[in-house]
């Protein structure tokens, strides 16, 4: 039995925030997103001993295997399933380990690619429920702009279980990412994510200070630390 595991959790169109999740227009522009930053994120991690699960309303299955044609095969720990299987695939996945640390990343974000090293690396107080990274870059796709940004509580954050108590049923209940911070937490040093812009998450804008602008010269080098 191993000590810990990690599992990574996605959502990629299992939360109803609009009618578009279920439109192959929406998903085919999501999925190439997610195939240009998240999943090389996650492939590309130097320590790949995790589950990364891509999760999809069960009713749009045939639309995201359209969306997946254009693109080769996920790694094995890499995969795209229907959110009614999601117990079941992270019960399989944590099983053998005696604590199960469960991160978050949205479809269209990317973690450094030590990020999964560093999980399993830290040393986290016994009390502690929940590990928060609050500092990363913003990433504006279409100027290919970069600046760094610090979040209270931002949508990448990491609940730390007890295996027995996870397969038992046992959840930290969070509304929003803002929830996670209510929680015993620990944070995590290092710009550690990347959020992104582009033309489906509206609600986000390239507002910054001069003072947190990355020079153009040194964008691609940066990015390259996250995919």
């Amino acid at each position: 039995m191993s000590e810990r595991a990690v599992v990574v959790e996605i959502h990629f169109n299992s939360i109803a925030f609009s009618d578009n999740i279920y439109s192959l227009e929406w998903i085919k522009y999501r999925m190439d997103i997610t195939m240009r930053y998240t999943v090389p994120s996650l492939a590309n991690q130097t320590d790949k001993r995790f589950s990364a699960f891509l999760y999809y309303m069960d009713g749009t299955e045939p639309l995201i295997r359209e969306a997946l044609q254009p693109y080769g095969p996920l790694p094995a720990h890499i995969q795209f399933i229907p959110i009614s299987l999601r117990d079941e695939k992270v019960n399989e996945a944590i099983r053998d380990s005696q604590t199960a640390y469960v991160a978050r990343i949205d479809s269209d974000n990317m973690f450094v690619k030590t990020y999964i090293e560093r999980l399993r690396a830290c040393k986290p107080n016994p009390a502690t429920e929940v590990l928060v990274t609050r500092q990363g870059y913003l990433y504006d796709c279409a100027t290919n702009r970069m600046a760094t940004v610090t979040y209270k509580s931002p949508s990448f954050f990491t609940f730390i279980y007890r295996t027995e108590d996870y397969i038992a049923g046992n959840r930290y209940a969070v509304k929003t990412h803002n929830d996670a911070i209510k929680y015993k937490y620990e944070l995590i040093g290092g710009r550690n994510f990347v959020v992104t812009i582009h033309g489906s998450n509206e609600l986000l804008r390239f507002k910054v200070r001069a003072s947190e602008l990355i020079a153009q010269s040194k964008v691609e080098a940066l990015l390259n630390q996250f995919r």
